[in-house]
């Protein structure tokens, strides 16, 4: 028998992913860049719509639980990324931060250079 198809199979495993969130105002009232934030979490559904899951910001330094995280639907137009998070260390594989999505901006061949950039 087939096994299920990747992410559809991943569905009650934790995961890590690069969700795509707007980064608020800047004191004059114009919008920033868009940005890409590295959530932790357990993949609950995966369907053609996108996902849903329980996924809360990683943050390596904070050691204390807040508020359990809820049940989230993410569309697809807002998942950059998502990967089964490794048995320990289960931080990014960046550490400067939310990769801006002006990036897109330079089609295939600049998210291409930045995806690669990130891996060295």
């Amino acid at each position: 028998m087939a096994e299920a198809e990747v992410p559809y199979s991943w569905a009650g495993r934790r995961v890590s992913a690069a969700i795509v969130v707007a980064a608020g105002y800047n004191e004059y009232g114009a919008p920033l860049p868009w940005t890409a934030v590295y959530r932790v979490g357990t993949l609950e559904a995966v369907n053609d719509l996108g996902i849903v899951g329980t996924l809360r910001y990683f943050e390596p330094e904070d050691e204390v639980e807040e508020a359990p995280p809820v049940s989230t639907f993410y569309p697809w137009s807002s998942v950059v990324w998502l990967r089964l998070a490794e048995e320990k260390g289960n931080g990014p594989p960046r550490k400067d931060g939310p990769v801006p999505i002006e990036v897109c901006d330079r089609g295939y061949a600049g998210f291409r250079e930045a995806t690669l950039s990130a891996t060295r």
